[in-house]
C-alpha cells in the first residue's frame, strides 16, 4: 500500500488541493498550452486591476482635476464663478511631438450666493483642453459649452436614472453659417442641410476617436482647422 509520504513525493496531494496546485503549474522556457495561456492572461488581467484605484480614489481625482480647472476658469472670469456638479468626467489623449494633448468634459454650475445658495443652479458642460510636456503642465482652455445637460444625476459615481450626454464623435460644422452636424461621412455629400457644401470637422484630433464635446474651432488650441496636424485623423 502507498504511503502518504511516497504520494507527496509523487506530487500527489489530497483532495481537493492536489487537482489545483498541479494545474496551476506554468512551465518555463516551454511553449504554453491554451488553457496555461488562458490562465496567463487571468493572472496578468487579476494583476492589473488590483493595481487600479478605487471607485472613491477615481471620483477624488476627477474631482481634484475639476477643481483645477474651474481654478483656471474662475481666476479669469471672477464675476461669473463656476463649482463641480454631479456628472461624467470624459478625456481623450493625444501624443504629438513630444507634446501630450487631452481634450475633456466635466459638469459644473453657477456658484449662488445670499439666499439662493442653498438652490442647486443648472448643471453646465465644460469643455477643457490640458497640455503636458518637459517644460510646462498645465490647463490651457477651459471654457462652458452651449449644450443641454441630459445625462443623469448620479451618486458615487452610480446614475439614479437610465440618460445620457450627446457624442460628439462625429462633429462637423458648416464654414458658411457655423450649423453643427453628425456626420461620419462629412466629404461624401456635395449638399448639407443648410443648403451650404462646404463642412469641416470641429476638430481633427478627436473626431470619429472619441466623444468628447468641443467650442466652435478657434476656441481651442489643439485640432482645429488652422492647426497644420502632422497626423490627420482620417
Amino acid at each position: 500500500m502507498e504511503t502518504a509520504s511516497r504520494r507527496r513525493a509523487r506530487g500527489c496531494f489530497p483532495f481537493p488541493f492536489g487537482k489545483k496546485l498541479v494545474s496551476s503549474t506554468i512551465p518555463v522556457d516551454q511553449p504554453l498550452d491554451a488553457q496555461q495561456l488562458q490562465m496567463h492572461r487571468e493572472e496578468r488581467d487579476r494583476r492589473h486591476r488590483s493595481m487600479l484605484p478605487g471607485r472613491c480614489e477615481r471620483l477624488a481625482k476627477e474631482r481634484k482635476f475639476v477643481l483645477e480647472c474651474l481654478r483656471h476658469y474662475n481666476s479669469m472670469h471672477p464675476d461669473d464663478e463656476y463649482e463641480p456638479a454631479p456628472g461624467k468626467l470624459t478625456q481623450y489623449h493625444k501624443r504629438d511631438n513630444h507634446v501630450v494633448w487631452t481634450h475633456g468634459n466635466f459638469v459644473a454650475r453657477r456658484k449662488r450666493s445670499g439666499c439662493f445658495s442653498i438652490l442647486p443652479a443648472p448643471r453646465t458642460i465644460f469643455f477643457f483642453e490640458l497640455i503636458a510636456s518637459e517644460g510646462f503642465e498645465g490647463i490651457v482652455t477651459c471654457t462652458p459649452l452651449d449644450e443641454p445637460v441630459t445625462e443623469a444625476y448620479s451618486i458615487m459615481g452610480f446614475p439614479l436614472w437610465w440618460s445620457t450626454r450627446r457624442s460628439g464623435r462625429f462633429d462637423c460644422q458648416c464654414k458658411t453659417c457655423y450649423r453643427h452636424f453628425d456626420l461620419p461621412h462629412p466629404f461624401i455629400r456635395k449638399t448639407f442641410a443648410c443648403g451650404h457644401d462646404k463642412v469641416e470637422r470641429v476638430c481633427e484630433m478627436c473626431y470619429f476617436r472619441s466623444h468628447v464635446l468641443h467650442p466652435f474651432p478657434g476656441e481651442f488650441t489643439y485640432g482645429y482647422r488652422e492647426y497644420k496636424y502632422r497626423h490627420r485623423c482620417y
